[in-house]
């Protein structure tokens, strides 16, 4: 019997740590997994963004700085030969050069036409430099003009002045382009920096990319072995809970019998067929069968418990007067709440539910419900046992359901050891009453084989309430499972 006590613990002990084992590795799979996702990701998403940066500075270059440039050297060209022909026209007052001053001229204007809208968008540099070339050009055009309207003598090796403004306008030339030349440098300089970081950051997330696939690689196998072995826990446990179930069949067996039959020469002795007892003899024959009676009322415990955990505890679910069901068990512990100076009260709802569940198992449980209200409830103490009815309470996900609650006054349970309670060979205060600790884990698979659950509200000091919800149910056919 011990052995099938301490192995029914570490059968629910084990049962308890398996899915925290088996998931344990699904979680930390999940890490590299989303970093290496995460990843590809980036390595998509930094091509685009470094895209979305340096279009502009390509277009700025592209349509900007180089379009600036040539119109620059177009301008230079017509500087440099509008020079010229003012020169020899002051040394030939050949007028056939006005003409060819003239196209000159133009394209001076189509260079500048050309010029100006991209200089307007080049920042302040380049225009500074720009107007600087346009209020130069304008003097020298001012003073070749001037020169021209002169007598028709002939200026040998030009004018001094217009040579100064010629070359002043030509370095001004020179200038802007210089500018535009470092801005393009400049802009390139950052299509170059902005590449290279792009490249950086692809090789380091294509690195870390390799390391995240090999660590899901190896997590996979180990998570594969994990699984293995989960499984083969979960096949050694259920062979273990049969084995356990056909050995408390037989064992409960074996022990019923010689029980049995001590409890039937006890009664023989205390019916007076073996000859007259004296009164301390009497009172050693009934402890003789008080103890027989506990024997086998634990060994009706653990066969059960065994079924339950097993899946072998048949349940049969027929339509239910619940009430009925609630009355029944109530009135099988009222002797035992009267002897104990209690009040056990229950009132039936004005609409009797009819719910689909098997009437014996659930005189079980209240039955067991109750029995553990009268032990721990002092005498002179109140038992009440109500019942409500809910459209849909989050403890059976939504599903209408009857609440049936046993509140009692006894000394209470502590929060934090609410949920003890319900483990096997668990007793909170031993002093108080018998048992092993086994009625309450049975009532509770019980009530989730038969598709509820038991939750207990307490606190030390002011009572407990224990509540047995079942779900409310609108088919009348039957169900037969032997399965939770």
């Amino acid at each position: 019997m011990t052995r099938a006590v301490k192995s029914s613990v570490e059968l629910s002990s084990d049962r308890q740590r398996e899915p925290g084992i088996a998931h344990k590795p699904e979680r930390v799979a999940r890490i590299p997994l989303a970093f290496l996702v995460s990843a590809l990701v980036a390595m998509v998403a930094i091509p685009i963004l470094g895209d979305r940066y340096t279009a502009p500075v390509r277009d700025e270059i592209s349509t900007l700085t180089e379009p600036a440039r040539t119109e620059i050297t177009h301008l230079q060209l017509s500087l440099a030969l509008e020079g010229a022909v003012i020169d020899e026209f002051l040394e030939t007052r050949d007028t056939a050069l006005l003409g060819r001053l003239r196209e000159v001229h133009q394209q001076e204007q189509r260079a500048y036409a050309s010029l100006a809208p991209l200089v307007a968008r080049l920042g302040p540099e380049v225009r500074r430099r720009y107007d600087e070339l346009k209020e130069v050009d304008g003097r020298l055009h001012a003073r070749g003009y001037r020169l021209m309207e002169l007598a028709p003598a002939r200026i040998t090796g030009g004018d001094r002045t217009h040579k100064s403004l010629y070359e002043g306008a030509l370095l001004a030339a020179a200038q802007l382009d210089e500018t535009l030349n470092d801005a393009t440098q400049t802009s390139r300089a950052r299509l170059v920096s902005a590449e290279r970081i792009e490249r950086l950051l692809t090789t380091v997330l294509g690195f870390l990319s390799l390391t995240a696939i090999v660590v899901v690689i190896w997590l996979g196998k180990r998570l594969q072995m994990a699984a293995v072995e989960a499984e083969q826990r979960r096949l050694a446990l259920a062979a273990a809970v049969v084995a356990r179930e056909k050995l408390m069949r037989g064992v409960s067996h074996d022990l019923k019998n010689p029980l049995n039959a001590i409890d039937g020469h006890a009664q023989l002795l205390e019916g007076g067929l073996k000859g007259p007892l004296t009164s301390e003899q009497m009172e050693s024959i009934g402890r003789i069968r008080r103890a027989v009676q506990t024997m086998l009322s634990l060994i009706k415990d653990l066969l059960e418990l065994s079924r339950a955990e097993s899946g072998s505890l048949r349940i049969h679910k027929v339509p239910t007067d619940l009430c009925a069901v609630i009355t029944e068990a109530v009135e099988e512990q009222r002797p035992a709440a009267e002897a104990a100076g209690q009040t056990l009260l229950f009132v039936p709802i004005e609409t009797t539910p009819i719910v689909i569940t098997d009437p014996e198992r659930a005189i079980q449980v209240m039955g067991n419900l109750l029995s553990n209200a009268v032990k721990y409830t002092p005498p002179c103490g109140r038992i009440d046992v109500t019942m409500v009815l809910l459209p849909g309470p989050e403890r059976l996900a939504g599903r209408p359901a009857v609440e049936i609650r046993v509140t009692d006054t006894g000394q209470g349970i502590p929060p934090e050891k609410t949920e003890r309670i319900f483990e096997e060979f668990t007793r909170l205060a031993p002093e108080v009453a018998e048992g092993a600790g086994l009625g309450l884990a049975i009532a509770r698979r019980i009530a989730r084989l038969l598709g509820g659950d038991i939750t207990v509200v307490s606190e030390s000091g002011s009572g407990s309430v224990f509540s047995l919800w079942l779900p409310f149910e609108t088919n009348t056919s039957s169900e037969h499972t032997t399965m939770p």
